[in-house]
């Protein structure tokens, strides 16, 4: 059996109790012990077996030892339960369990006592309904066609507005289904898609059917092209460390993930495929925009901010973390204020892939001087000079910043006030529209009172198109989205700060 390496699918790794295996073949060991013993325990299940490790990454040399790096204790499990996107569809769940049970004659309300205060409000508040939701919570209790725990499977992320996908193949055979995360990543237009290790060429995506058309293919092999922006919300810090010149901070982030395109692999030779109008495939880039939290840094040495440190830095929190490369992601920032002051600087976040956040980039910012001393040490093993001498000073400049104690403020939904007021982008801003069909960068026109409720008019793509959306489909992105508090009673609009 060969195991997947870091980078592939986690399959084979766990859930995986197959008797016979004899053999298990690591092409490059996987960031953590914790995966690692997982994929040793492959084999021998019933008799002795054998493992054998291809260290091209220098995995292995970079830790000491073969005995030493075998050796490692187990890194800790991180869990933050307080996402409200996976906290709500759990409430859906119990408040179901919960009925089925009072109507059987029996209670499992102690099982939850544990749980965070917000899990329990959802669920009292579902059993006796007393509060409205939140608008994208709402989105997600429509979305429950059947019973709650068919409509949100336990090792899927819950995206707000966002819709899962059949992938159907030759004559409708059903390949699975994947949310719109999962599809970004494996299954985007032109992408290789395996399915019980046969490969399929993903021709076509149909939003309102919400499939994934498939046909026949080679054994290529394909990556996506993507580009991430991140926009921090530095009035949102959960931690902070600085001076007068520089800092790394744990802050509340949105992120826009573009896939641009895609790298077919065929053998050693690898061409682009851009999505433009000469593309098969995807005319338009596919754009995922998601609330989450991150670590940003800024130093005033350039180099701290190239991408070859950053890849670094990403691959060292994984490896003394635990934490697998696909559920985090890494891209650069803007700011016109930070919390150096209002003077703009541009860095590099690692931020944390789930919807609402698992704070999986937490232990970052703790212990953000460790990890660039193991991304030096691992650009050093590898003879990458250049970014190792970066790192080395990096990892020096980290280590002279001073935690700031910070309070994190937490937004709230904007609703109406007792003044009849709303805050709501202002007309000419920019904003982010999500929906299950689409999910695009826009541009306020007006905003109109319908008997729908307030909406945003947009900018049209067309001339001849008006195109009205919902207030609560549009989100602000973070120091872009001009902001005004504006009377639905008088129609007139004040600044706020954004």
């Amino acid at each position: 059996m060969t195991e997947p390496s870091d980078h592939d699918d986690r399959a084979a790794q766990l859930g995986l109790d197959i008797g016979d295996i004899d053999i298990v073949i690591m092409l490059n060991p996987p960031p953590s012990a914790k995966a690692f013993r997982q994929r040793l325990g492959r084999m021998g299940r019933t008799r002795s077996g054998v493992c054998v490790v291809f260290d091209d990454s220098a995995s292995v040399s970079s830790r000491g030892t073969l005995h030493e790096y075998i050796s490692r204790a187990p890194e800790p499990n991180w869990l933050y339960l307080d996402n409200p996107y996976l906290q709500y569809p759990n409430a859906l769940c119990a408040a179901h369990e919960l009925r089925v049970r009072k109507h059987a004659g029996g209670s499992i309300a102690h099982a939850f006592a544990g749980l965070p205060a917000r899990f329990q409000e959802m669920l009292e508040n579902e059993l006796n309904p007393s509060q409205p939701l939140d608008d994208e919570l709402l989105g997600l209790k429509q979305r429950v066609q059947a019973l709650p725990h068919y409509d949100f499977p336990l090792r899927r992320a819950v995206e707000p507005s966002q819709p899962s996908f059949k992938v159907v193949g030759p004559f409708d055979k059903s390949l699975g289904e994947l949310s719109y995360a999962q599809a970004l990543r494996e299954a985007y237009p032109g992408a290789v898609y395996y399915y019980m290790a046969t490969p399929y060429r993903i021709r076509r995506w149909d939003f309102r059917r919400r499939e994934i058309r498939v046909c026949n293919e080679r054994h290529l092999t394909t990556n996506p092209l993507v580009q991430s922006k991140v926009f921090p919300r530095f009035s949102g810090l959960l931690q902070l460390r600085r001076n007068d010149e520089a800092f790394n901070a744990e802050v509340e982030v949105q992120v826009s993930e573009r896939v641009i395109g895609f790298r077919e692999n065929r053998g050693a030779r690898a061409e682009q495929h851009p999505y433009d109008v000469s593309s098969n495939y995807q005319q338009q880039p596919i754009t995922r925009f998601l609330k989450t939290t991150g670590v940003c840094w800024f130093f005033p040495n350039g180099a701290a901010q190239s991408d070859a440190v950053g890849r670094y830095i990403l691959e060292a929190f994984c490896m003394m973390f635990a934490v697998q490369p696909r559920d985090v992601g890494i891209g650069s920032f803007y700011a016109g204020s930070s919390p150096l002051g209002s003077a703009e600087c541009k860095g590099l976040c690692i931020f944390d892939a789930v919807y609402g956040s698992l704070r999986l980039t937490r232990q970052l910012a703790e212990r953000f001087p460790d990890v660039v001393e193991q991304a030096h040490s691992l650009a050093a093993a590898r003879g990458d000079a250049e970014t190792a001498v970066a790192l080395a000073s990096l990892a020096d400049a980290a280590r002279a910043l001073s935690y700031v104690s910070v309070t994190a403020s937490v937004p709230g939904p904007d609703r109406v006030d007792d003044e009849q007021c709303v805050t709501v982008i202002d007309k000419g801003g920019i904003g982010m529209l999500t929906t299950s069909a689409r999910t695009s960068e826009v541009t306020i026109k007006d905003h109109r009172y319908t008997p729908a409720g307030l909406m945003y008019e947009l900018v049209p793509s067309q001339p001849s198109v008006r195109e009205l959306v919902r207030v609560s489909d549009v989100q602000p992105i973070f120091g872009k989205s001009p902001m005004v508090r504006l009377n639905l009673n008088t129609w007139e609009s004040q600044p706020v700060q954004s």
